[in-house]
């Protein structure tokens, strides 16, 4: 078997979104990908999102499916969404306010984006946090914060 290279498909997509496992989280998220991406993405799904990319233990499966899209289906925008009160980070009460579980979010995502940046020189790499009001982009959560 060969290894696939860079190359657009007929099911090629620009787009992978990477989120967690949290049923809670799905409905909003696959609405988001409908109205931001044309329902046009490759979805990965791991407990954590980023805690995957920032583990030691796990970045090298998920490494392996980025490959894998962006090899496979051309995939050059990677969208990371970490979610509010993710039981992989232990949930919501491991913070001491919804600000600071926000903060440390929007760390999270920033610590993986920039090693998805490195792994992967030329991919674009977004940051959300997402709620159950919605995806929320970390530059917004960022300023907030300010």
């Amino acid at each position: 078997m060969t290894q696939a290279t860079s190359h657009s498909t007929p099911h090629g997509v620009r787009d992978a979104v990477i989120s967690c496992i949290d049923y809670r989280f799905r409905p909003i998220i696959s609405k988001w990908i409908a109205e931001h991406l044309g329902d046009q993405a490759d979805l990965i799904a791991v407990a954590g999102a980023a805690k995957t990319l920032n583990d030691a233990a796990s970045c090298d499966y998920i490494e392996s499916l980025i490959k894998i899209a962006r090899d496979l289906h051309g995939v050059t925008t990677i969208h990371l969404l970490n979610h509010m009160d993710c039981g992989a980070y232990g949930g919501s009460t491991q913070h001491a306010s919804e600000r600071a579980e926000q903060h440390f979010h929007a760390e999270q995502c920033t610590l993986a984006a920039e090693k998805l940046s490195h792994c992967f020189p030329g991919v674009t790499v977004r940051r959300y946090i997402v709620d159950f009001t919605g995806v929320h982009p970390v530059e917004a959560e960022e300023k907030a914060l300010a």
